[in-house]
């Protein structure tokens, strides 16, 4: 199954996103964002939800084009 950023960005739980949840969540770790793996979940998941993070897709996508 091939993965697609936007598939995960609708919120569609898989295996694959649960991954890039914890992936997720160790980069905000790391940043000092979030303190527990569990708490970078939940900022990643409602990150999702909020729709920034498709804001942030979006807005990365618009400088790489043009």
């Amino acid at each position: 199954m091939l993965f697609r950023s936007r598939d995960y960005l609708s919120g569609h739980d898989s295996p694959i996103s649960q991954v890039v949840n914890a992936n997720a969540a160790l980069a905000l770790m790391v940043a000092g964002a979030a303190a527990t793996l569990s708490e970078g979940v939940e900022i990643a998941v409602e990150s999702v939800k909020s729709g920034q993070a498709q804001a942030a897709l979006d807005g990365l996508c618009a400088i790489s084009h043009g």
